[in-house]
């Protein structure tokens, strides 16, 4: 499927990571994924697309993909700095951490929410998650199938299949990222956000007349 290369240029220069990668055409096909779901929606911009809007809606897609594609190369590095037998193949880890959310595009298209809101007895709601739809577009992209597993099986999918060592890493970081982020800003965790009940006691009341 042939992609426009400024626009290719355009999404990679959003994600400097990018640059990482050693092989020029598996960094091209990174971008092109990314364009075609654009192509594919009525998003303009990858900026546009939100990370996770019921967890922090101030973090848009961009973000989140950076934080953790940084967060896999550190945790690779590290291990294999101590584990010498443990073989990450970096360029893999690289796009696979890069275009594991381009399935957001879909699923976060608010236009297509609202027809799925409208009709979710025939449509199903969403009708396809993003891990699913981003397999999708990796495989129109023409990407290796070690990044399209990555893709495909980094959220609630994966636990249908055995992940690669590169998949765990970015599935694991994933939920990790979010899971710091909401401590730290909220004190809370994703069961907590979701659940709309934080699963912790209540703090004891103060007692009555005196300081805390």
């Amino acid at each position: 499927m042939e992609v426009d290369g400024g626009a290719i240029d355009a999404v990679l220069s959003a994600l400097p990571e990018a640059d990482e990668i050693q092989d020029p055409e598996l960094r091209r096909r990174v971008g092109s994924a990314f364009v075609l779901g654009l192509r594919e929606s009525s998003f303009s911009s990858i900026h546009d697309v939100p990370g996770e809007y019921d967890l922090d809606p101030s973090v848009n897609l961009v973000a989140h993909t950076r934080v953790v594609t940084a967060m896999a190369t550190a945790a690779a590095d590290a291990m294999q700095a101590r584990f010498p037998d443990v073989k990450v193949d970096r360029d893999t880890l690289i796009a696979g951490s890069l275009l594991h959310d381009v399935g957001k595009i879909y699923e976060y298209d608010r236009l297509r929410a609202a027809t799925w809101r409208d009709g979710r007895a025939r449509t199903g709601y969403p009708p396809i998650r993003h891990p699913i739809y981003g397999a999708h577009l990796a495989m129109a992209a023409g990407l290796p199938e070690a990044v399209v597993h990555i893709v495909a099986s980094h959220a609630a999918e994966g636990t249908r299949v055995r992940r690669s060592l590169e998949a765990t890493l970015v599935a694991t970081l994933d939920h990790i990222s979010w899971e710091l982020l909401l401590t730290a800003r909220r004190g809370l965790t994703i069961d907590d956000v979701r659940s709309g009940t934080p699963r912790i006691r209540s703090l004891p009341p103060r007692k009555s007349g005196g300081s805390a």
